[in-house]
């Protein structure tokens, strides 16, 4: 059975790699981290997913060891979508003054996402087709 919609494990997966390109801004320090996915804020919060699949459930343990490793006290809180800055980028609407002076990440973002597919990858996660994302991420990074 192929799931159609992906939203919560796409919210979630973008949470967690904005977490760890930053994380060193996050260090030894108290954070607020705003999501507009409800199960994202909870799965988050609890350290696994009221949606039991394996990929979701990796990724809060995911986000859940790189929390403590950087010691950080995340506070995670919703934010309506309207007023989430990350989703204008995720339509590739980047014209607005304040993305003006970004960074572009994509190749950390990249490296992340590589990691957390092999992770995937080593506990025999088979609910994603892990193959073609390492490809398409090996290929970025080239």
């Amino acid at each position: 059975m192929e799931k159609k919609q992906i939203i919560f494990e796409a919210e979630t997966l973008a949470a967690v790699v904005a977490f760890i390109l930053w994380k060193k801004k996050f260090s030894n320090k108290r954070c607020v981290m705003f999501v507009d996915n409800e199960g994202t804020k909870f799965s988050l919060l609890k350290g696994s997913p009221k949606n039991l699949t394996v990929d979701a459930d990796a990724l809060a343990g995911f986000f859940t060891e790189k929390e403590t490793f950087v010691h950080a006290f995340t506070w995670l809180a919703r934010v309506p979508s309207k007023s989430n800055i990350g989703d204008p980028p995720s339509r590739n609407e980047i014209g607005l003054p304040f993305f003006k002076q970004t960074t572009n990440v994509s190749k950390d973002a990249a490296n992340v996402m590589l990691e957390f597919v092999t992770r995937l990858d080593e506990i025999g996660e088979k609910g994603c087709v892990t193959n073609h994302i390492m490809e398409k991420t090996e290929a970025t990074l080239m």
